[in-house]
């Protein structure tokens, strides 16, 4: 009778064990499936946002090359005399690819370009239109296909201001001077005309008259 009774003990805290881990198991599911749950959820929630992101980045991106086609528009793939009292120099425009503007400034010295840098035009990280122009890293504030207004990213007050005036001059204001930009023949011609000028004393490299044009 006392060993029925004493198995009777030992099976009933058997079961006590198993309940309690049976309790305990089921409590750890329910931890694991919430905590599953929210995990999906953080990276539904971060999928999400990126995918916002990404649409955002999107869109700012597509309105900086609306506006490169305006500068197209403004500066097309010219080259212009640039006029400041005696100092004359030139900068020439030319547009490769979808996002990518490069602008040369060069000044001529006996017949031949030289003093020659480069700068480009193209979309930053923050999908702005930034210039890389004479040192300086220009934000475009403003653009139309007669005006293009730009700051200084480091200088909110200074300013790079170009405003068409015809077909054939562009006004330049920067560091409170004002220059004159006058476009010329095509780059190519132009070059092979002021080398024959200065071997020849004559004045053809600026001359723009077109003599295709019917009268």
């Amino acid at each position: 009778m006392l060993l029925y009774f004493c198995e009777a003990a030992i099976f009933v805290n058997i079961m006590k064990h198993i309940f309690y881990y049976f309790i305990i198991s089921i409590c750890l599911v329910l931890t694991s499936c919430s905590e599953s749950e929210q995990t999906n959820s953080k990276g539904a929630d971060t999928s999400g946002a990126a995918r916002n992101n990404d649409a955002e980045s999107l869109i700012l991106k597509q309105k900086a090359l609306e506006k490169f086609d305006v500068l197209e528009q403004l500066f097309g793939n010219e080259n212009y005399l640039v006029v400041s009292e005696k100092d004359t120099s030139f900068l020439y425009f030319t547009r490769l690819g979808k996002n990518d503007f490069f602008t040369h400034s060069y000044k001529i010295v006996k017949g031949d370009s030289t003093q020659l840098s480069i700068d480009t035009i193209q979309i930053n990280n923050e999908n702005q239109v930034q210039w890389n122009f004479k040192g300086k890293q220009l934000i475009l504030q403003d653009c139309n296909d007669v005006k293009a207004q730009w700051q200084n990213k480091a200088d909110a007050n200074d300013k790079v201001d170009f405003l068409k005036i015809n077909q054939q001059r562009v006004n330049l204001s920067m560091n409170g001077k004002n220059y004159l930009l006058s476009k010329t023949p095509t780059i190519s011609l132009f070059l092979v005309r002021i080398k024959y000028d200065y071997q020849n004393h004559t004045h053809y490299a600026f001359d723009t008259t077109n003599f295709t044009k019917k009268h």
